[in-house]
């Protein structure tokens, strides 16, 4: 799977599918606590993907893709599926390697990513990674809820 693909089949597992007031018991909210993996473990809706993309000699963009009807599914055998309603576009893998940090692994290309957690709560998650090329940088954010 390509950088590009992999990008999209991350965002296709996430949709919104409630607005309710986040319930914040027994979460992480970027601080030193320890991650508590349970929380990770579950079917999380998408809800959008950030992309900033800086490129030597061109101005940074920034896009927003919406993922509305896509789904992450995090197991806890350590993989991950990402789907919508038509297909599964390919199961990753994920580990959790520090306190705030997990790497995720496209095991078509066998890329690996660490991720920063910036949120994890109940009810939300929210993840970014770095992809880096020989021509440009993208720093991509995954937002995700329940």
């Amino acid at each position: 799977m390509n950088r590009n693909a992999f990008l999209i089949s991350a965002a296709l597992t996430l949709s919104l599918i409630s607005c309710k007031k986040d319930d914040d018991s027994g979460t992480n909210n970027g601080n030193n606590n320890q991650i508590n993996t349970q929380l990770i473990v579950n079917t999380w809706d998408g809800v959008k993907v950030d992309v900033h993309t800086k490129e030597p000699g061109i101005p940074a963009k920034d896009t927003t893709y919406d993922i509305s009807g896509q789904q992450y599914e995090f197991k806890s055998d350590g993989t991950f599926d990402v789907k919508d309603s038509h297909a599964i576009y390919g199961t990753s893998l994920w580990a959790l390697t520090g306190t705030n940090t997990m790497l995720l692994t496209d095991t078509a290309s066998s890329v690996a990513y660490t991720a920063t957690i910036l949120k994890l709560t109940n009810n939300e998650f929210k993840f970014k990674y770095t992809e880096t090329s020989t021509s440009q940088t993208s720093d991509i954010t995954i937002n995700l809820v329940k």
